[in-house]
């Protein structure tokens, strides 16, 4: 017969093998052998991956930020139970990001002494807070949103200890763009710069009375729109709150005034109309007719002249209906 070839793994030819042995005794030490030892390499593994997991967690988290089981209780519960009220934020957790169990963060003054402790639940990332996280403050306030460097970042809530609450855009730990507050004075949703009120807005106060129009530095600045609970209302510009420019007012008695305004009065030229059908059309000061002016009655008579304090005083010319007109002078109001 011809040659027989070697086995290149063991070199052995194959009839020559070694052949161990064993009783069944044996077999089943061998086998539970076997699964400590694999059981045990396995194990071994797991706890160098989970030592590493551990180190590099560790790594983005700060010395001052100290892990705990759980959130402790706090004492102020208010913005919690207005938590509970709202809708709950939606969280995108970025993957590259990692996420912890809940720490303790301790802020230090440059003197050594403590100046607050925070509790943190969230992503980390170069020992910074990034991503998305809650943070809880020593008076109770509570922000849940997105980081970054540390900072509310992107679109977030925070609910203040006395219920007061923002829920928006954030730009470097401010409220920088679109979002919405609400405390027990007013409500306000629109844009926002630097934490302040800045561009198109609208409000609306626990009295009823609403604004929606511009707004600057937190106040009313620019075109707007006011309606009060009286039914009373203004449209026309706005300068640091008050009315100041161009503008129209409609009481809720049936009087209606457009025209300049200045300081929140009636100054310069306009045009008042009354509910009895009168109007006036000419010049005031502190929101009363002041100067040149004509009031036109309901019956069609006119009367041209100079008011003086809201009262019509020397030289007028009355014109009737017809359109026969007369010289007539005036003090007080009165005909003399």
């Amino acid at each position: 017969m011809g040659q027989q070839c070697c086995n290149p793994k063991t070199g052995y030819m194959p009839d020559q093998i070694p052949i161990n042995i064993y009783t069944p005794e044996q077999m089943d030490y061998q086998v539970v052998q076997t699964k400590n030892h694999i059981l045990e390499e396995v194990s071994q593994g797991c706890d160098e991956v989970e030592s590493n997991r551990n180190q590099l967690v560790d790594e983005h988290l700060p010395n001052e930020a100290m892990k705990l089981n759980e959130i402790p209780k706090l004492e102020n519960q208010i913005a919690e139970s207005i938590r509970q009220q709202l809708e709950p934020i939606k969280l995108n957790y970025d993957s590259q990001y990692q996420i912890y169990q809940p720490v303790q963060i301790v802020n230090y003054k440059p003197n050594g002494d403590i100046q607050s402790i925070v509790f943190y639940e969230g992503q980390w990332y170069k020992q910074k807070r990034n991503g998305a996280g809650v943070q809880y403050y020593p008076d109770g306030s509570i922000y849940e949103g997105h980081w970054s460097q540390n900072n509310h970042e992107g679109f977030g809530r925070i609910i203040y200890a006395d219920g007061e609450y923002f829920i928006g855009e954030w730009k470097q730990g401010q409220i920088h763009g679109e979002g919405t507050l609400v405390n027990k004075e007013l409500t306000y949703t629109g844009k926002w710069e630097n934490g302040i009120q800045n561009g198109q807005g609208y409000q609306k106060k626990s009295n009823g009375t609403i604004y929606e129009g511009l707004f600057k530095n937190g106040r009313k600045h620019g075109s707007g729109l006011v309606k009060y609970p009286d039914n009373s209302q203004y449209k026309g510009n706005f300068v640091e709150d008050r009315y100041d420019g161009i503008g129209e007012y409609k009481w809720s008695d049936g009087r209606t005034y457009g025209g300049e305004w200045k300081n929140n009065l009636i100054n310069g030229k306009g045009e008042m109309r009354y509910p009895t059908g009168d109007k006036y059309i000419g010049h005031f000061k502190n929101d009363k007719k002041h100067g040149l002016g004509k009031l036109i009655q309901f019956n069609g008579i006119s009367i041209e002249g100079e008011w003086d304090q809201g009262k019509l005083n020397g030289e007028a010319k009355i014109t009737q209906p017809d359109g026969e007109s007369s010289q007539v002078y005036f003090k007080n109001d009165q005909i003399i």
